[in-house]
């Protein structure tokens, strides 16, 4: 065989390899091909420095001088067993055979013939003792059954017995100190010294209640009238102090008790609505400007508490304002009650409920008046309405309850005068709540105004600043000349 001149000669194969087996330029066809018979393991990776070393080469002259392929060990090999078969797997077989070739049936078996545990061990050997409870030992299983195996002839220590209690050996006796029980005699109770903290310091550490507190200084946002914000007037049990700002005019004046809205959840008092945010001066001080006091209180919330509670902070305001009208110079006998929305609906059940002093009008505006048949999207079944977070419940699992929170139920012949507007329009109350309203005063004889905006969505949307100012100044006639 000729090579060219300067070519590198391979001197490393000397014999042609055998046929039938992969090339040895593929080098990954020879690992599967002597990775044995049967079902194939993963190839294992090797680096390509060490293929080029021809170690693929020398590979086809071991397989020659073998009787099956085979490979290096795989990483996971099979578990170790014992050289003699004595320890055998505990799924594989049972613990122990009973008996050998030649010997009669009576006869012990040889300890070397046996295949069992190790920790049955010295239960099956002849000289052994009952199956005990395994014990701890120097010795582990393993170099036991070894010595066994190597002199069964010799005598072996005897298992501990299960119970020593039970079959006491003197050796194994242990003695315990014997433990002296005193019965001690009960100390009696220490009484320690209570010092009791001083009346005065009790009645001084409370803030002053709403009736005896002073009044805060007053702020003069408009000539000739007076503001006090922030003005305690109640203090309910386990819940936030109740604050009301007073709008004042000179002199003697009728009060206008305003409730706002926010769906009994939210709001604020000085917040008469989203159309009159932007007007300078503001509607509270225009009503203080034609010499009507207002009162625009707090109440708890439908996440503070639930129906009646808003309904009695308003008797609460009432009294309180009655209680301090001399030094406020307001006169409660000519009080109208103001609300829009869900103070509306506060408004209107204070209207129809206070009789002492009874009130003198309400100005009702987009109010809801039944909470116990469904109207627009208002439906009475559901839970997941204001309504029923007002209530605590859904209006018709509480009948009762929605009844005496509904105005439209509450209406009687002694009932004031009422002013009542709502927009044509309302996507949230619907107008059918102030109309059905207006229908049962007036059988009743109460005097009603009913103005319906056409085209005003709730909160006056959608209506023009004319016709809202129109609405303002309609109210403020009403509860003037009331």
């Amino acid at each position: 065989m000729t090579s060219e001149p300067g070519a590198r000669r391979d001197h490393r194969i000397r014999h042609p390899p055998p046929a039938g087996l992969p090339h040895p330029g593929r080098p990954r066809e020879a690992l599967r091909h002597r990775e044995g018979r049967g079902r194939p393991r993963p190839p294992l990776r090797r680096s390509d420095h060490r293929l080029r070393r021809g170690r693929t080469d020398r590979e086809h002259l071991q397989l020659l001088h073998r009787r099956r392929p085979q490979g290096r060990h795989h990483p996971r090999p099979p578990p170790p067993r014992h050289p003699r078969g004595l320890l055998r797997h505990p799924r594989r077989c049972p613990a122990v055979r009973r008996g050998h070739r030649g010997r009669a049936a009576g006869e012990a078996p040889h300890p070397g013939r046996l295949r069992l545990r190790p920790q049955e061990l010295s239960a099956r050997l002849p000289h052994g003792t009952p199956p005990q409870r395994r014990r701890r030992c120097r010795r582990g299983p393993r170099r036991h059954l070894r010595a066994v195996l190597r002199n069964p002839r010799r005598t072996h220590r005897p298992a501990r017995p299960a119970h020593p209690a039970r079959r006491p050996h003197p050796a194994q006796v242990r003695h315990r100190a014997r433990t002296v029980r005193r019965t001690l005699s009960a100390r009696p109770p220490v009484e320690e010294a209570v010092t009791l903290p001083d009346p005065d310091l009790l009645k001084q550490l409370p803030a002053p209640h709403p009736d005896r507190a002073p009044l805060p200084p007053a702020a003069g946002p408009a000539p000739g009238v007076r503001l006090l914000r922030g003005v305690p007037y109640a203090v309910p049990e386990g819940s936030r102090p109740l604050e009301l700002d007073l709008w004042l005019p000179e002199g003697p004046a009728p009060l206008v008790l305003y409730i706002h809205g926010g769906a009994w959840r939210r709001g604020r008092r000085d917040d008469m609505g989203m159309r009159t945010r932007d007007w300078d001066p503001g509607p509270f001080a225009r009503l203080a400007a034609a010499g009507l006091a207002v009162a625009c209180v707090d109440y708890r919330l439908s996440g503070e508490a639930t129906f009646p509670a808003p309904l009695d902070d308003l008797w609460a305001a009432l009294r309180w304002l009655a209680l301090r009208s001399a030094e406020l110079g307001i006169d409660t006998r000519r009080t109208v009650a103001w609300g829009e929305s869900a103070g509306g609906h506060l408004a209107a059940l204070l209207a129809l409920t206070h009789a002492e002093p009874p009130l003198a009008g309400a100005v009702i505006w987009y109010g809801p008046s039944d909470l116990t048949s469904p109207r627009g999207g208002f439906t009475p079944d559901s839970a997941a309405t204001p309504e029923a977070a007002l209530l605590g419940a859904a209006p018709a699992t509480r009948p009762e309850l929605a009844r005496a929170a509904s105005p439209l139920a509450q209406v009687h012949a002694a009932a004031p005068p009422f002013f009542l507007a709502h927009g044509t329009q309302d996507t949230m109350v619907s107008c059918s709540h102030t109309e059905d309203l207006a229908s049962a005063l007036r059988a009743a004889g109460v005097p009603v105004r009913l103005r319906l905006v056409p085209g005003a969505d709730h909160g006056w949307y959608g209506a023009s600043d004319d016709a809202v100012s129109a609405i303002f100044a309609a109210s403020l006639d009403f509860a003037q000349h009331v």
